[in-house]
């Protein structure tokens, strides 16, 4: 039976959110890009076992100034706890992806309490030696003066396998007008948006703030890295490395995209770590 998806409303926030009867909360998390329904192929199988929920994180926060990103990643996670006890939920578990996964950082130093779990799926990490990513950011920033629905494109295209996207273009289509025509991200000025580029691949927490944090976490990380700018695989191991509490899955031959080119490659990976979370069940094999 397919998930009953509503929408509440949390502090004026629309929230979409599939309720199961006496399960947990798990709250998804990103921070562009909503509403072009990339978390669909996941949905049904995360509901099995858990209430799922997510929102547009940005646009719930409302934020107008241009803050340091700790502090920006430390509010939009205190938007995350309250919107979730606004759901009923004091206590939950995250799942976070991409730029998403520095919002789950900040929860997991300021709210250890609330978090029962944390995934990360291809999360940032500043790398001793960063020289391949910033020569791709300078790639990244070229399309973008030039033609930011080519830049959408190719920031998809980054996602996927060569073989999917050969496949399955209309996806890569769909995905990339969402983002042209409902991620503010976007259309931000150039010297913005740079800024956040390089803050996403910038470390605001020290080794001493993430060792000690003691949530259960499991950081997935996907192989191909096609805009060569992360996240990576490397960049996870990094995390992991510093993240006493944590698991580290890699995912070959996928992209950051792979929930969506392959949602049963997650049940996989995540599966035995979201049962434990989950008393023990088995995700729905729908996943």
């Amino acid at each position: 039976m397919a998930a009953e998806r509503s929408v509440e409303a949390v502090e004026g926030t629309p929230v979409r959110i599939s309720r199961t009867p006496g399960a947990p909360l798990m709250m998804l998390v990103r921070m562009a890009s909503q509403q072009s329904g990339i978390w669909d192929p996941v949905w049904e199988g995360l509901a099995g076992r858990f209430t799922v929920a997510t929102f547009d994180l940005m646009q719930a926060a409302r934020l107008q100034e241009d803050m340091a990103p700790g502090r920006r990643f430390r509010t939009l996670a205190e938007v995350v706890v309250r919107t979730a006890a606004g759901l009923g939920f004091p206590r939950f578990h995250l799942f976070a992806w991409y730029g998403g996964c520095h919002v789950a950082l900040a929860a997991l130093r300021d709210r250890p309490a609330q978090i029962a779990s944390c995934i990360m799926l291809d999360p940032f990490f500043e790398l001793e030696d960063m020289r391949k990513v910033e020569r791709a950011i300078a790639f990244k920033r070229a399309i973008f003066e030039t033609d930011r629905a080519l830049y959408a494109y190719y920031w998809v295209m980054a996602g996927f396998s060569p073989g999917f996207m050969e496949r399955r273009f209309d996806v890569i289509e769909r995905l990339a007008k969402a983002r042209v025509e409902k991620d503010r991200f976007v259309k931000q000025d150039v010297e913005r948006w740079l800024r956040w580029v390089r803050a996403l691949r910038t470390n605001w927490l020290d080794d001493a703030e993430l060792a000690a944090m003691t949530t259960p976490t499991l950081v997935l990380a996907s192989e191909l890295d096609g805009w060569h700018a992360g996240p990576t695989v490397g960049m996870a191991r990094a995390l992991h490395a510093r993240l006493k509490a944590s698991e580290l899955i890699e995912l070959p031959s996928v992209g950051t995209f792979c929930f969506i080119e392959r949602p049963s490659l997650f049940l996989e990976a995540a599966g035995p770590f979201l049962a434990r979370r989950a008393g023990g069940r088995a995700l729905a094999s729908t996943l």
